[in-house]
């Protein structure tokens, strides 16, 4: 049986299950900003299909920025996500979600 496709990005309030990454997404501190001694956070709004494809992966706040921007888009158009649902069906989903950079730690990871 085939479901109908949805246009429409449904807002997280709407959702019945939220999407979910399929693994973990972890974007590196950029060498400039562990040279720098860095920390910062990108606030970032996806648009995720009913496949868990990434559609679109735009910056919402950046502090400071363009320091971070980049490489979090980058890393969050590749991921893939478990579709969210909607009464029972994969459905398009608009999603906002904060990352966190911790550069000046000795591990410069983002967290």
């Amino acid at each position: 049986m085939l479901f109908p496709i949805y246009p429409v990005y449904y807002p997280a309030r709407q959702l019945d299950v939220y999407p979910q990454p399929v693994a973990m997404i972890q974007p590196k501190c950029p060498d400039a900003a562990i040279a720098q001694r860095i920390n910062g956070r990108v606030q970032l709004l996806l648009l995720i299909d009913e496949y868990g494809m990434v559609n679109e992966a735009s910056v919402a706040e950046a502090q400071p920025e363009g320091v971070f921007d980049d490489i979090t888009v980058q890393s969050f158009r590749q991921a893939r996500f478990v579709p969210a649902q909607k009464q029972g069906r994969h459905v398009k989903s608009r999603v906002l979600l904060r990352v966190n950079f911790l550069c000046s730690d000795s591990e410069a990871a983002a967290r």
